[in-house]
């Protein structure tokens, strides 16, 4: 979450309305909101209750992160972003880059590497055609992996079934 935050504050002057959801609620939470106060970016930083409700806030965003810091294989975070459409930036890691394919279905950058992503972020930002290209290219590629229209009633389904 550092870099996540390092690459918010050098963006906010290029990019003005920028704002950043955390969702998550964990052991770092007092340190995260001491570093949010420390770089002075608590009018456009928000931490959410817990990660079980993540699904919630998609439909607000203009961009996901998926910024895990060690592999979790399949993340369903990112198939439930392109789902609804949401350009997805994500850490250069073995479980993303299978769900991802740099430049063309999202894009990477390595693991604390805070230039690079704030960089991403920018040129979503400033290339409109970078932003539609990955939000048509989302619910594309979900039907064409996982067969559906929209994962989180296809998740849903399977959990009922």
């Amino acid at each position: 979450l550092e870099t996540l935050i390092q690459a918010i504050q050098s963006c906010t002057e290029i990019i003005p309305p920028i704002k950043l959801f955390i969702i998550g609620d964990g052991a770092d939470k007092r340190r995260i909101l001491w570093l949010i106060d420390q770089t002075h970016l608590r009018a456009r930083i928000q931490v959410a209750a817990n990660d079980q409700d993540y699904r919630r806030f998609l439909n607000n965003l203009d961009v996901c992160i998926a910024a895990n810091n060690t592999d979790i294989g399949f993340n369903p975070v990112i198939a439930h972003a392109h789902s609804r459409g949401l350009p997805i930036i994500a850490t250069d890691l073995p479980g993303h880059q299978q769900m991802i394919e740099h430049g063309k279905t999202g894009l990477l950058y390595t693991p604390g590497n805070s230039h690079i992503l704030a960089q991403h972020l920018v040129n979503l930002y400033t290339h409109p055609d970078w932003m539609s290209h990955y939000k048509n290219i989302g619910p594309e590629l979900v039907r064409s992996r996982y067969g559906v229209d929209d994962f989180f009633q296809a998740a849903k389904d399977l959990l009922e079934s």
